[in-house]
Parts: C-alpha cells; structure tokens; sequence
C-alpha cells in the first residue's frame, strides 16, 4: 500500500519530543579558583594498616594546585574516565617524601587525605612513576612546594618554567633527553633484533643439514657444501 501526502507550502509541522531534556548545567569542579603548578599521570597506591599491603587507588592525573585566594597549595588526583577523586590533601611543611623500598620510580608520603567524604583520614600514599627523569621532577617540585608553604611565596607553575637545553642543576631546570638518544636506542634494539635472526638462521640450516646429511650431495656446489659443514661443526 502507497500512502501519499498532499502537503502545501504554507503547512507549519512540528514534532513535539518525547522526552524533555534538561537544561543545561554548569559542572563545578571546584577548581575554578586555583592555579595548576604541576601535572602527571601516575598510579597511586594506599598503605593497608590492617593487611600491611599497598593497594592501588588508581590511574589518572596527579596535580598540584595553588589557591590564588591564599596562596594554599594541595595535592589533587582523579581517576582516569569515572573522574573520582582519589587523593586529595594539602601540602604542609611537615611532610617528608621518602623514596619507596625497592624503586627508584615510586615515592611514599603521609597526609590527612580528605578524598573520602566526610572529615579527613591520616593516610600512607604512594605514587609510581613510569620514567625515572618524570620521578626527580615530582620530587623537586614536592620540594619547592614545602619550601613555598613554609615562606609563603609564590611558586611558578612547572609548565611556564624555562628549560635549559643542558641540565645545569638549578631549581626548576627540568632534564630533557634529546632526540637523537631516542634513534639510537631504537638502532640498537634493531641490531639486536638482526643478530638475533642471523643466529636462528644459521641454527635452521644446520638443522637442515643434519637432517639431510645422508642424502647424496654431488648435485650440490663446493661453495655450498664447505658453508654447510662449516655451520654442522658449530
């Protein structure tokens, strides 16, 4: 059945929706009134009292904010998609950042963490790093960050900071790795890569050799027959 419509220009359709949508909605962060002084994205983990184990909080990016009210500064982490905070504290002069037993990527520390709701809770965190160049940064910035707590100064953000094209050691210099290393790392892990398959060719000719050594090889040039013998008495 072919069911057609005579519709004039001057007919005025309209499609009510099924479904009102709300209106829209501004999203509160709480971060409007503060300043990032340092990003990275790293693993953090939770000291267990009661298992005595480190237990994963969670992947995302840790950042270190400054209230540009009173200067405060605190450590603030959300977990990567679900946006859930995980770590949320202030940076106080008191702390010490200990370096964590058998890594020399990962950074323990302990601070009343208010990322739970409700009043704040003395947690053991720690952070893993998968760089150790990104793991001394953390430090020195954690370092500065006391510092300027404790003389309420001004810290400047680890992003606006100028690097030096070589690590001269000073506050704020960040170490960079030139790009040349990067190709001759990558060069070299080839050549391995090619040394390890001229091995694994000479050992399936050998093989093959063995295996067809009680044929008869007069079909077979001198050149071929001497390298032949040559990789069996290897």
């Amino acid at each position: 059945m072919i069911i057609r419509l005579n519709l004039e220009e001057n007919d005025d359709i309209q499609f009510e929706p099924v479904i009102q949508m709300p209106e829209k909605v501004d999203l509160v962060t709480g971060e409007e009134d503060e300043q990032v002084l340092y990003s990275q994205r790293v693993k953090l983990f939770r000291f267990d009292v009661g298992t005595s184990q480190w237990k994963e909080r969670g992947v995302g990016v840790l950042k270190f904010l400054k209230n540009t009210t009173n200067g405060r500064l605190r450590v603030l982490m959300r977990r990567e998609q679900v946006l859930k905070v995980c770590a949320n504290h202030w940076i106080t002069t008191t702390m010490n950042l200990k370096p964590l037993a058998g890594s020399d990527k990962a950074w323990v520390w302990s601070a009343m963490d208010f990322a739970e709701e409700g009043e704040g809770k003395l947690e053991q965190l720690a952070v893993r790093f998968k760089l150790q160049e990104t793991a001394n940064t953390f430090k020195q910035v954690f370092e500065e960050a006391k510092d300027a707590q404790g003389k309420k100064e001004l810290m400047t953000p680890v992003t606006s900071r100028v690097v030096a094209p070589q690590d001269s050691g000073t506050p704020g210099s960040a170490k960079t790795t030139p790009a040349v290393s990067v190709t001759w790392l990558w060069r070299k892990k080839k050549k391995k890569q090619n040394s390890e398959a001229n091995v694994l060719h000479a050992k399936c000719v050998k093989v093959q050799f063995l295996l067809f050594s009680n044929f008869n090889c007069s079909s077979l040039s001198s050149t071929r027959v001497t390298r032949l013998n040559s990789f069996a008495r290897k």
